[in-house]
């Protein structure tokens, strides 16, 4: 509510437009009024003053150039102030409401004009006295380092953070961002790659358990082998791009190993580049094979009859020769 209209509301207070209103019988009734008091005794108009002094303050406000005489009572204060004893201790510092409502509008016009906000700008070229005075009433550190140096409870920044959280504390000192600002930017953007990488780790968790499950109940009793085939594929790779080939991620930001395909292509892959590691895990070369078939067919002459028992050593000797026709193929 704007101060004035309290004014007119609580205290019949009127401004010159409300005196202007006034209809013309009004004004004939004043000027009869006017006229019986010219012709009152001066014991009377003593009275008359005495009493209405002792009961108000006149105060007289000229608003358009144009005089209005308003009566307050004395206690204008504390009916203003209610029950706030600071606002109270305030409003001591005017003479009347009138001076109140005068300092009210020009603080009005000096928002409205900008004039408040500009109070503390900084120069276009400040010293650096300038400079550094301007910073530290506006909570701007001296230097970009400071910005970290007391960072909130719980921000951890690591080697890989500091590059990058330094060249953002650089750019915003240059633009005189204020402390606690920058600091509650940097809190912000940390805690986000926590929370992403929280989130990654438990979608590749539960890729990992889904990508297994699905690959032991397609390969059953061949899993092992299958992985082991995997393992020995990876392992003829030069050693810098075995670290970049197991340690990369799909879009997502999952590892490639948890996706089922990509484990099964690997596999393909395997048999196809290292046939005799398919049947002797670890195996790089024909010899391998060449070794166990040799045994086996050892035993076929030796001891016919303990081999034609044998069907698991039958298997094996069918796996060794086909791996060795795809090797040699």
């Amino acid at each position: 509510m704007n101060f004035l209209h309290l004014l007119r509301t609580q205290y019949g207070y009127c401004n010159a437009a409300d005196t202007e209103t006034a209809t013309a019988g009004d004004q004939t009734t004043e000027t009869t009024n006017q006229e019986n008091s010219s012709t009152s005794t001066s014991g009377e108009n003593t009275q008359t003053g005495t009493q209405g002094n002792q009961q108000t303050n006149t105060i007289t406000k000229t608003v358009e150039d144009k005089s209005v005489t308003t009566d307050f009572p004395e206690d204008w204060r504390d009916k203003l102030a209610g029950d706030d004893p600071k606002f109270r201790k305030q409003l001591e510092r005017y003479a009347s409401p009138g001076a109140l409502a005068k300092a009210h509008r020009e603080l009005q016009a000096k928002v409205s004009s900008g004039e408040l906000r500009g109070s503390n700008k900084l120069p276009e070229k400040p010293t650096d006295e300038e400079l550094s005075a301007w910073r530290k009433e506006n909570g701007v550190p001296d230097k970009p380092a400071d910005y970290i140096n007391d960072l909130p409870s719980g921000i951890v920044l690591g080697e890989d953070d500091k590059p990058r959280v330094d060249s953002f504390i650089k750019q915003m000192h240059e633009l005189n961002a204020p402390k606690g600002l920058v600091q509650s930017a940097i809190e912000w953007n940390q805690k986000q790659i926590e929370e992403e990488m929280q989130q990654r780790y438990e979608r590749n968790a539960n890729l990992q358990d889904s990508t297994e499950e699905e690959l032991r109940a397609e390969w059953g009793g061949e899993y092992k082998r299958n992985i082991n085939l995997v393992s020995g594929l990876i392992a003829t790779l030069p050693e810098s791009a075995r670290d970049v080939f197991t340690g990369a991620l799909s879009p997502d930001g999952t590892a490639i190993f948890n996706n089922p395909e990509v484990v099964r292509w690997m596999v393909d892959m395997a048999r196809k580049v290292n046939p005799v590691g398919t049947v002797v895990p670890g195996a790089t070369n024909i010899s391998a094979v060449d070794n166990e078939i040799e045994t086996i067919e050892k035993t076929m002459r030796d001891n016919r009859a303990a081999y034609n028992k044998d069907t698991k050593m039958q298997e094996r000797y069918l796996q060794l020769l086909e791996a060795k026709e795809r090797f040699t193929s």
